[in-house]
């Protein structure tokens, strides 16, 4: 028994020593990973398709096999589709020509007025030149009388009127119941002009030049006139066919340096 007990305490003196006395390994740093960059796989390109009895191209996408929808511009010159190529359109608006030509100045006023191309449209007959006659009047109104239609114009505020002229040789200059005028300076017109005039006093007003004869140039076209006056004004008659009866709104035009300009 006591050599029991001294075995057990010489083991427990020994247990200490019986432990790893060897160091601890240093930690090992783990190797870094370096990242490649890696190309990504080409992609596969399909030859263009253009479908059987077309005529337009592939679409200019490239590996589409997809055709072309219909009406698609693909930029080929020969394609042919539901848009116009550039400047058909502009063809196809493009007015006719007028089968009678316009007198030489009026086809300069229509050339650069366009408005009043649009207002007439194509000559109806050929230009004509006939005895005429003009007078100013009030208010910046007048009458103008043209033999070849037999016919005089009243002008005021915008508007013509046209009458019969019914004049005859042996009626009297002046009408037998023209007012006189109130003022020296006024004029009673007379002859066709006072025959139309006294049915139109208060439109017209008196006369502020004594009637002058003059050549005037008529065109008739689809939509209206175009007449010269004495002073070198065009006018234009809308919606004028027939020249004794009737009106509508009339425009005077003159020529300046070249521009033509109301007045």
């Amino acid at each position: 028994m006591k050599y029991t007990l001294w075995s057990l305490a010489l083991a427990l003196l020994l247990l200490p020593g019986c432990r790893n006395t060897q160091p601890a390994p240093e930690p090992t740093t783990p190797p870094r990973r370096t990242a490649t960059a890696t190309a990504p796989p080409a992609l596969a390109t399909l030859p263009a398709q253009t479908p059987e009895g077309s005529s337009y191209p592939a679409p200019g996408i490239a590996g589409s096999s997809y055709p072309a929808p219909e009406g698609t511009a693909t930029g080929d010159a020969s394609m042919t589709g539901s848009y116009p190529a550039p400047g058909a359109a502009a063809a196809e608006a493009a007015p006719a020509a007028c089968p009678v030509a316009a007198d030489q100045r009026f086809a300069t006023l229509l050339q650069h007025q366009p408005g009043v191309s649009q207002t007439l449209g194509c000559p109806a007959s050929e230009p004509t030149q006939t005895a005429a006659a003009w007078q100013v009047f009030e208010h910046d109104n007048q009458m103008v009388w043209l033999k070849s239609e037999d016919a005089i114009l009243a002008l005021h505020d915008g508007q013509w009127q046209g009458f019969e002229d019914t004049f005859e040789e042996s009626d009297p200059t002046f009408p037998p119941t023209a007012p006189t005028p109130p003022a020296k300076n006024l004029i009673l017109p007379r002859r066709g002009f006072g025959k139309v005039w006294v049915t139109m006093i208060d439109t017209m007003g008196y006369g502020v030049s004594e009637e002058a004869g003059y050549d005037a140039t008529v065109q008739r076209f689809e939509k209206g006139w175009l007449v010269t006056t004495p002073y070198g004004q065009v006018l234009l008659l809308e919606g004028l066919t027939d020249a004794q009866h009737g009106g509508g709104r009339y425009q005077a035009w003159l020529e300046r340096d070249g521009k033509w300009e109301r007045g």
